[in-house]
């Protein structure tokens, strides 16, 4: 049986089509390896530069020590819908989630790198939670509206710290919690803290 050739009309070559599939297959991995770095490389064009850094175990924990510590001194039965700004691969607000002491009525991860949002979406199905209990947002925080959430979490950089303050003050109803990792907010006095360096959390209560 005679394989099928294609005829190069440039050269005068014949090109076999398994090659034709080879470099489409080739062309389709390196878009989709360029589009995944531009989402990680994207950030440091942006006004204030927001790296992914995965959270560590200590720092979730610290997270889970704080939070759970506010509502047993508040008494309170729940401590309602938690955002998470800036949700990375999801693995904090996933920890949260599934922490029945903590009571959260359901999750939000806002999240503008997409490829992590993809990811984080994985690791709450293997993690055995989804809609609407748990979900994650590809957009901007800057232009999230805060005031429907009783708990924030954010993993921020200090460069950003002042203008979240900002936000925080403009759009929080009263009796909100807010965590801060790593950085505090600039001019608010924290009500509880655990210092423990590049895993250190301030509590905020609005």
């Amino acid at each position: 049986m005679n394989e099928l050739t294609i005829s190069d009309s440039n050269s005068g070559k014949r090109v076999h089509p398994y090659r034709w599939g080879v470099i489409s297959g080739c062309g389709l991995i390196v878009a989709c390896v360029t589009y995944t770095l531009s989402a990680f490389i994207a950030p440091a064009f942006r006004r204030i530069c927001l790296p992914f850094v995965p959270a560590t175990p200590v720092q979730m924990d610290n997270i889970a020590k704080i939070l759970l510590a506010q509502r047993k001194s508040d008494c309170s039965s729940t401590l309602g819908p938690i955002v998470d700004l800036g949700s990375g691969d999801g693995r904090v607000l996933i920890n949260l989630m599934q922490r029945k002491d903590l009571g959260f009525t359901r999750g939000v991860g806002i999240e503008l790198n997409r490829p992590l949002i993809w990811y984080s979406c994985w690791n709450a199905y293997r993690a055995g939670m989804g809609r609407p209990l748990l979900k994650f947002r590809c957009c901007d925080m800057w232009k999230v509206d805060l005031s429907e959430f009783q708990t924030v979490v954010v993993f921020g950089v200090d460069s950003m710290m002042s203008e979240l303050e900002n936000k925080l003050r403009q759009e929080l109803k009263p009796k909100t919690f807010v965590v801060a990792s790593r950085f505090p907010l600039p001019s608010l006095p924290c009500a509880d803290s655990i210092e423990a360096g590049p895993d250190s959390v301030y509590f905020y209560r609005f």
